[in-house]
């Protein structure tokens, strides 16, 4: 068995193969065992997951650039190398603009934070299985999570508006929904708004607590930010590799 303090431990080596044999066994038990645990997995893996493979796009985005670069200049190495190192010294140039432009501008900071971290969080939503009045929210709810999902955002955040208003016992879903909607769109003071009416025990807290932190960066609410990633560092969940990154970055070591 897998204590809880550890499962986040045991999740993010799991997905960057670092488990050993037994502990791979471990995993599956608990996998099988435990079906809160095989949601964490799921999440982790569809948000996290998705940061990281946006990450090596872009990174092989650049290397081709690079080597396209590369093969389009002539084949005299004097030449070649030359135009390398020219190459080199105008990239550290570049490059050290860039960090004190950052530095001197922490509004581009924060978009460079909120694009490289935002992803819009997956729909997991099951419709709950009943009749009547309940049965009529469903289909709507399905309807509007689907507007959600195809990135029409402005219709969804209306129809999480009209959900609101018919039914309370999915405000939780609703309301994380739409700020995340709202974010999307750039609106980060009503995803703010939206993620703190949320309880904070629903069962999207550790993702509240998130997606908080990146509407709160992106309003430019820098202590306020720090303040909710620290805590996602406290309470270990699967946000907290992400959040110590975003932390170092909105405070960098002398």
């Amino acid at each position: 068995m897998i204590f809880d303090s550890e499962k986040m431990d045991f999740i993010e080596r799991y997905f960057d193969e670092e488990l050993s044999e037994e502990e791979l066994r471990l995993f599956e038990d608990e996998l099988g065992r435990d079906s809160k645990f095989r949601d964490e997995v799921k999440q982790y893996e569809q948000v996290i997951g998705g940061l990281k493979d946006a990450r090596s796009r872009k990174m092989k985005r650049g290397f081709r650039s690079f080597e396209d670069q590369i093969h389009s200049r002539k084949s005299d190495h004097t030449i070649f190398t030359k135009r390398m190192l020219g190459y080199c010294v105008a990239l550290g140039l570049l490059i050290g603009f860039i960090v004190n432009y950052t530095i001197s501008n922490p509004e581009i900071e924060t978009k460079l934070i909120f694009e490289e971290y935002f992803r819009p969080y997956p729909n997991v939503i099951e419709p709950v299985e009943s009749s009547g009045s309940v049965e009529a929210f469903n289909l709507e709810f399905v309807e509007v999570m689907e507007l959600y999902e195809s990135k029409q955002y402005d219709k969804a955040i209306l129809g999480f508006d009209k959900l609101m208003l018919r039914n309370k016992e999915f405000k939780n879903e609703v309301l994380f929904y739409k700020g995340v909607a709202l974010l999307a769109k750039g609106k980060a003071l009503g995803a703010v708004n939206q993620f703190e009416l949320m309880d904070a025990s629903s069962r999207f807290a550790n993702q509240r607590k998130w997606y908080l932190s990146l509407a709160l960066v992106q309003a430019g609410e820098i202590n306020e930010a720090k303040d909710s990633l620290n805590q996602i560092i406290l309470d270990q969940s699967y946000f907290m590799v992400h959040a110590e990154e975003v932390l170092n970055i909105l405070s960098p070591k002398e």
